[in-house]
Parts: structure tokens; C-alpha cells; sequence
């Protein structure tokens, strides 16, 4: 959401040994020749408005970061503008379109959660709990 996450979400990519694009005013890039861009909602949001190359990229994958940041009941909120562009553009190109969600709490507001039916995510496909990441030494356990 913000240009630090993207800087640190980009260099973790490219010490995996890829080669990100970065599209961040934050950052002051706007590099959308590889084909991993790391992108600010802020910032693809307003490139799809003011009708910038990224608008007419056919993405097949969008991972969003802390995506208990989407409100999908809003179609005019930042995420769902992206969202609903690219997923047109699937559509009408007919080609695969898919959105994964990241975040460290899966509730929005009041204890909403953000997957199930009426919810934009369907499905959870992977929970990692606190005590797995302190037993697998990410965390060090409260004392």
C-alpha cells in the first residue's frame, strides 16, 4: 500500500533472482517492462485514469498486499478501480485473470472477514498461525 512495501516487496523479488518493474510516483519509477511490476494502488490507479501504458497491460495475476485493504462493496474505492479494470479487460480479451490476497489479519473493520461467499475472496488457501511462526523461529515468543 504504501512505497516501502513496494521497495521491499521488489528487492526480496530480485534477491529470488527476478527482475521487478517498479510503478511508484512514492519511489519516482514507473518501470513496467518486466513482467513482475510492483505498482502502488495509488499510483496504477491513477495511470489506468489518466490512461498511461500500465492500463492496457492484460495482467493474468494481481497479488495484493494487505488486501483486508479492499473494500469490494465500493466499486468506486481505489482497489476495486484496478480490480474491475484489469478483470474487464480479462474478460474481453478472453484470457486468464486471477487475484490473490495477502494480509496479516483476514477481517476488515469490526471483525468483517474478507473471504467468503458475498465477500470478494472466496476461498482462504493458507492460514499461518503465530505459534507456527514462533515455533518455526520468524517470531520470538512473548514473554
Amino acid at each position: 500500500m504504501n512505497s516501502t512495501l513496494i521497495q521491499q516487496n521488489a528487492e526480496t523479488y530480485a534477491l529470488q533472482g527476478g527482475n521487478p518493474g517498479i510503478f511508484c510516483s512514492g519511489l519516482g519509477e514507473k518501470n513496467i517492462t518486466s513482467n513482475v511490476i510492483f505498482g502502488s494502488p495509488h499510483s496504477v490507479v491513477k495511470g489506468i485514469k489518466l490512461g498511461k501504458k500500465i492500463k492496457d497491460i492484460p495482467f493474468n495475476l494481481i497479488i495484493v498486499d494487505e488486501a483486508h485493504n479492499i473494500n469490494h462493496h465500493d466499486n468506486k474505492s481505489m482497489y476495486m478501480r484496478i480490480l474491475n479494470h484489469y478483470g474487464l479487460m480479462a474478460q474481453t480479451e478472453q484470457h486468464t485473470y486471477r487475484v490473490i490476497g495477502l494480509t496479516g489479519t483476514p477481517y476488515r473493520g469490526k471483525a468483517i472477514s474478507i473471504v467468503g461467499p458475498d465477500e470478494y475472496f472466496k476461498e482462504e488457501v493458507c492460514s499461518i498461525s503465530s505459534k507456527w511462526l514462533i515455533d518455526n523461529k520468524y517470531l520470538v515468543p512473548p514473554v
